[in-house]
């Protein structure tokens, strides 16, 4: 099978969108290979990762086996390379697809405990849990999302956009909004 780099390219973006960190030192490729071990438990070393990155240039240049590309796409939530490439490619009606990405219930917060979302290209919220999923906005930076707001949300997903319901805002009708719609959200609890 004839890997297209572009392809291979969508791949890498789609395990760092999963990973919620672009591959940029050695480390990360260490965090990277332990990450798919922990998720797949296949094992992927570091040095076939920095070579598939392109951050480790050999001598000889080789294609990826295919076992390291199925790999690469059970950790991006695919069931293997072949479901990846039909994702992207168009050439399979399915939209869905398993999360694998790193993800927050709101049943596993405190009441009163903070969670700071980020999307791009420079939004930044704080949000304070009030119980039941519902949350109130302490800070909102370059956003639409006012302090004061409140809203509910049953799970933040990285990489993912974020559905708020039942907006709540003084003077306005109840609503819904939907942050980092392109791109998806982070988040930290604080």
């Amino acid at each position: 099978m004839k890997i297209e780099a572009k392809y291979l390219d969508c791949l890498k973006e789609a395990v760092e969108k999963t990973v919620g960190k672009k591959m940029n030192t050695p480390r990360d490729f260490d965090l990277l290979s332990i990450y798919v071990y922990n998720l797949t438990n296949e094992h992927l070393s570091s040095t076939t990762l920095k070579r598939l990155w392109g951050y480790q240039i050999d001598q000889k240049e080789s294609s990826p086996r295919i076992l390291t590309l199925d790999t690469l796409a059970r950790t991006a939530g695919f069931k293997d390379y072949a479901s990846f490439l039909e994702q992207i490619t168009g050439t399979t009606g399915s939209q869905s697809y398993f999360i694998n990405n790193k993800h927050l219930y709101t049943s596993h917060l405190s009441v009163d405990e903070m969670v700071r979302l980020t999307w791009k290209p420079d939004r930044c919220v704080t949000i304070q849990y009030k119980g039941r999923d519902m949350f109130k906005v302490i800070e909102s930076i370059n956003s639409k999302l006012e302090a004061g707001d409140i809203f509910q949300c049953s799970m933040f997903v990285h990489g993912e956009p974020l559905f708020l319901s039942r907006l709540i805002r003084e003077g306005m009708p109840t609503t819904d909004y939907v942050c980092g719609r392109e791109n998806g959200i982070t988040f930290d609890k604080l």
